[in-house]
């Protein structure tokens, strides 16, 4: 509902068999539409699968951060769609909103793992329906996410955070990023009389590598390994 209809309905129940859905989207200018099966997460769905990927250009696996049967299930999925090919693989994880900070760090690292095993999978990706919005990102933002997950090794989150949470030690840098600000650097944020000053007031190094390598890339000054410049 999220992604189509961009609303949240917590009665919704989980898909029985394939759904069918069409979402038209519209980047740089250019509208593209795309067209999703939704498969059920239950093992006698899977033999579905070729009936309905055959042709297709890239795979979402979704799992239930708080239910540890379907994360297990993923290295399952990868391995079936293995059988299609190459095909590019974005694993999200929902219901961000409902883990702790103990339980995302165990989920991560197993996720991880898989994402180190598999060359495919593009990014790994937490995100909450109920409170984070649509997840359809910026071209820039996604970019970023991509590139920072693959080349930087962090490990990728998308959630909503409050504003002391910037004044925590272990928040040392943060920036903005978009079409226009590319990747801006926050030098210092406000909360009633506090002040927090990030790296000294200079761009910090997460924030001067993602810089670095997103305006390296569209220069083709860096090798363009997620095949996102196309020559014209």
């Amino acid at each position: 509902n999220r992604l189509i209809h961009n609303s949240f309905n917590a009665n919704n129940k989980l898909t029985r068999g394939v759904d069918f859905y069409s979402k038209n989207i519209t980047v740089n200018g250019i509208e593209f539409n795309f067209i999703m099966w939704d498969f059920a997460g239950q093992d006698q769905f899977q033999t579905l699968l070729n009936d309905f990927v055959s042709g297709s250009i890239a795979a979402v696996i979704l799992f239930d951060l708080t239910r540890i049967n379907t994360i297990e299930n993923v290295y399952d999925w990868i391995k079936n769609l293995d059988s299609f090919g190459n095909l590019p693989i974005l694993l999200i994880g929902t219901k961000n909103d409902l883990i702790t900070a103990s339980d995302t760090q165990i989920i991560d690292n197993y996720i991880l793992d898989i994402v180190n095993e598999h060359d495919n999978i593009i990014t790994y990706l937490k995100i909450s329906s109920k409170t984070a919005g649509t997840i359809l990102p910026g071209i820039t933002r996604k970019s970023i996410l991509e590139f920072a997950s693959k080349k930087i090794g962090m490990v990728v989150e998308e959630r909503d955070i409050s504003y002391k949470e910037l004044f925590e030690p272990s928040c040392t840098e943060a920036f903005c990023s978009g079409t226009a600000a590319v990747v801006t650097p926050i030098k210092s944020v406000v909360l009633e009389e506090k002040k927090r000053i990030f790296s000294e007031g200079e761009p910090g190094e997460i924030t001067r590598k993602a810089y670095e390598i997103l305006t390296g890339t569209q220069r083709l000054d860096i090798d363009d390994e997620f095949g996102w410049v196309e020559k014209i």
